[in-house]
């Protein structure tokens, strides 16, 4: 990290455009998502539909397009992941919403949603890294204190406002003592200082660490303390964040099969293959959407199944979108380990 070096081209994972929509967009469109519901609450809807439609649902179908058959032994990768978790995660979800309502499945979510969050971000900040040959860079103790530090100083604090509601459903907020979120950031804080010591004196690591890789630290850093530390609103603030997590993974997976399919690595998936073709961006994410917007309206229709004299309507609709969401944080922890070579070659540039 004692030379950072000036130039876009070093550690790239594509091209500077590829570059510049996973690391400049998902913060640009986020921001004035946000700076939109600030300055009109009554934004908030429509923008957060906007979002659940073209965004969240999308990253979520986006997801399956990493679910495959082994093109050797003609078996399906991860069955037990993908075929019985979901009955899993449905059964215990249901259970969680009859015997302790609502809330909990809620709660559940937000304290998910926010290592789900951190998770995604590090797992493509160690792409970046990999990719200007300092991925040892990731595991150095004041790196890792800044990465996770600044979001859980940013998460406490927003805790210790105690909102009562989040996306106006009950949430359960534990008493956060201001002494802990005041240690914390004093914690992140000291690593900081430390760090920008190291950068002066070249003391901290002999690593070339890219611009592009310092570009999205600090678009990590900043969302997370303009969503939890510094809006008021818990809502106004996750919309934010929620909208860059989406938007980025997005464009994260289309690289991933992108990189596949021009490493000719596709070929047992044809439909797949040829949607991930150059030049085919445009026709990968509106199959994707169009495959999102039926599946999506399949699953509020469905909300209509369940007893309304057992389960109310929104308590279904709860029920099945957070199914959905958590089947996902645990298809997503299992499916993009960067340390796994066959993973790691498709993400970081050769």
């Amino acid at each position: 990290m004692s030379a950072v070096i000036l130039n876009f081209r070093h550690g790239t994972l594509r091209n500077p455009t590829v570059d510049f929509n996973i690391i400049a967009l998902p913060i640009i469109v986020a921001g004035i998502a946000w700076l939109a519901v600030t300055a009109n609450p009554d934004w908030f809807w429509p923008i957060l539909l906007a979002d659940f439609w073209l965004l969240g649902y999308h990253h979520v179908i986006a997801t399956f397009t990493r679910m495959e058959r082994d093109p050797e032994s003609r078996k399906l990768n991860y069955p037990f992941l993908w075929l019985a978790t979901p009955l899993i995660i449905f059964a215990a979800v249901m259970a969680m919403v009859i015997f302790w309502g609502v809330i909990t499945v809620v709660s559940i979510y937000l304290y998910w949603q926010f290592w789900h969050y951190l998770r995604q971000s590090e797992g493509i900040s160690k792409a970046y890294l990999g990719a200007c040959k300092a991925s040892g860079f990731a595991h150095h103790h004041v790196t890792r204190v800044l990465f996770y530090g600044v979001p859980l100083a940013s998460f406490l604090t927003m805790l210790g406002r105690q909102p009562k509601t989040f996306i106006n459903m009950p949430v359960f907020i534990p008493s956060i003592p201001t002494w802990l979120i005041m240690l914390t950031w004093v914690i992140v804080l000291a690593a900081a200082v430390y760090m920008l010591y190291g950068l002066l004196k070249g003391k901290l690591s002999n690593s070339k660490v890219s611009l592009l890789y310092t570009g999205y630290a600090a678009s990590h850093l900043m969302i997370f303390i303009i969503a939890y530390a510094l809006t008021e609103n818990l809502d106004h603030g996750w919309l934010a964040l929620n909208i860059w997590h989406n938007l980025q993974y997005l464009i994260f997976v289309w690289l991933f099969n992108s990189n596949q399919q021009q490493r000719d690595r596709l070929k047992h998936r044809p439909i797949l293959s040829y949607l991930s073709s150059p030049g085919r961006a445009w026709l990968y994410f509106l199959t994707t959407f169009t495959i999102t917007t039926i599946v999506y309206t399949l699953v509020e229709n469905s909300a209509n199944l369940f007893p309304q004299d057992f389960i109310t309507l929104a308590a279904a609709f709860v029920i099945l979108y957070q199914t959905i969401n958590f089947h996902h944080y645990v298809v997503d922890a299992n499916i993009w380990k960067l340390r796994k070579p066959k993973i790691k070659q498709f993400v970081v540039a050769q």
